[in-house]
């Protein structure tokens, strides 16, 4: 039986949503959590203030001796969010920041200005497309297996921009969410302010496939090299 939450409806064919003892989903009690108005045991409100000091000290440590030509990288798709990212990181931060976009092949009207609008903040910008030959056999392979087409843009998502990273030496990624505490997700993965192999082999859309997954007489490992 499908199951909605009390407060917005959000049923529970979502994977990975929880709800608590009155019937609300966890991603309403996160919001709740943002906006200083949880009210249960387990959740704490956010201290934006506390925050903001565990941010700045965090960069302080992880730019003390950087050697790369780049503070940080921001993984950049198109959205308001981590367009706003990078206008934080580079004018509010101010870092040195490279903008990393994996092309999600389907890109709208408005997400291709709000990358344009990168040029307008002045930041360098990888925008990286992976063999589209490749991309086919992919898209068709998330749909045939688990019925979800863009699981090659949930990996690329949360691979690409950390393997510049690393091929450049950046010593930070700053992502724009954790998807598990927005919109639901175990607590162990809502609170998890790190995004280790496990979380994004768990978490970030793979849907308990892995890259090694999609290998076959159609698409070998090195064709996957980004991902």
């Amino acid at each position: 039986m499908i199951k909605y939450c009390k407060k917005c409806l959000f049923p529970n064919t979502k994977p990975d949503l929880f709800f608590d003892k009155n019937g609300i989903c966890d991603s309403c009690n996160s919001a709740n959590i943002k906006h200083g108005l949880a009210d249960n045991e387990t959740d704490k409100n956010i201290n934006w203030e506390t925050r903001k000091k565990e941010l700045s000290n965090f960069i302080n440590k992880k730019l003390d001796n950087n050697k790369s030509d780049y503070d940080c990288v921001v993984p950049v798709s198109g959205g308001k969010d981590s367009t706003w990212q990078v206008y934080v990181a580079k004018n509010i931060l101010n870092l040195k920041v490279l903008a990393v976009t994996f092309d999600q092949f389907d890109q709208t009207k408005t997400g291709i200005h709000n990358l344009k609008i990168l040029q307008e903040i002045g930041v360098d910008h990888f925008h990286i497309t992976i063999n589209p030959l490749v991309i086919k056999k992919l898209v068709k392979k998330g749909l045939e297996i688990i019925g979800d087409p863009y699981w090659v843009n949930h990996v690329g998502m949360f691979t690409v921009p950390i393997n510049i990273a690393s091929k450049f030496s950046v010593p930070i990624i700053l992502y724009g969410e954790n998807p598990q505490f927005e919109y639901g997700g175990p607590a162990e993965s809502r609170s998890k302010m790190i995004m280790d192999r496990r979380w994004r082999q768990e978490f970030s859309g793979m849907r308990g496939l892995r890259e090694e997954d999609m290998v076959d007489e159609e698409i070998e490992l090195s064709d996957l090299t980004l991902l």
